[in-house]
C-alpha cells in the first residue's frame, strides 16, 4: 500500500483540512477513482468553511469561491498513516 495526507484549503489563511488515503501500490494517486475522492473533500471542506464573510467577499458566488480552493498531496509513510487516522 501506499499512504498519502491530502491537505485541502480555501482561499483564506488557515481554513484547511486534513485526510488520509491508502491506495495498493500498484495504483497511481491521480487516477480518476482516487481524485473524485479528493475533490469530494474539497467540495465538502469548502462548503463546511462558506460564511457570511465568503458571501460577501465572493458576491454570493460559490463556484468562484470554490474555485479559489484546492489540495495538496504528500506521500507519507505506513507508521504515519496508522498514527494519524488512530489505528495503532
Amino acid at each position: 500500500m501506499k499512504y498519502y495526507l491530502v491537505t485541502t484549503y480555501t482561499c483564506y489563511c488557515g481554513e484547511h483540512m486534513y485526510h488520509y488515503i491508502a491506495i495498493p501500490e500498484d495504483r497511481s494517486i491521480e487516477e480518476d477513482e482516487f481524485m473524485e475522492i479528493i475533490f469530494g473533500w474539497v467540495a465538502e471542506d469548502a462548503y463546511e468553511w462558506w460564511d457570511d464573510q465568503s458571501e460577501e467577499e465572493f458576491d454570493g458566488d460559490y463556484d468562484a469561491y470554490l474555485g479559489e480552493c484546492g489540495y495538496d498531496i504528500e506521500e507519507i509513510s505506513e507508521a504515519e498513516y496508522l498514527t494519524y487516522c488512530g489505528k495503532s
